[in-house]
């Protein structure tokens, strides 16, 4: 999964509460940035988006400073759970 992919498929909205669940490498799969030591402190947390960066794919949050990539977001699964997984929410949004 992309960090473009990941970004589309949580939509996630400004004020949602999510955790991150991962760091990630810099320029990881898409992600046009790089991690910093400071924002390790959040991972497996539950932060608020206080901020969506739509060209980048990235939410910041508000507490940390920083602009965390989507893929942070996605909970670490088998891609095969995960597959079936999105390919369900895509349906959903796509009923609505």
């Amino acid at each position: 999964m992309t960090n473009k992919e990941a970004f589309e498929s949580l939509n996630l909205k400004d004020g949602d509460k999510a955790t991150i669940h991962r760091k990630c490498e810099g320029r990881e799969k898409g992600w046009n940035n790089t991690w910093i030591p400071g924002m390790d402190e959040f991972v497996g947390k539950e932060v608020t988006i206080s901020l969506i960066c739509e060209n980048t794919q990235q939410y910041y949050i508000r507490e940390q400073g920083s602009a965390y990539p989507a893929l942070a977001f996605i909970p670490p699964i088998d891609p095969e759970k995960r597959k079936k997984i999105l390919d369900k929410i895509r349906g959903i949004n796509q009923k609505k």
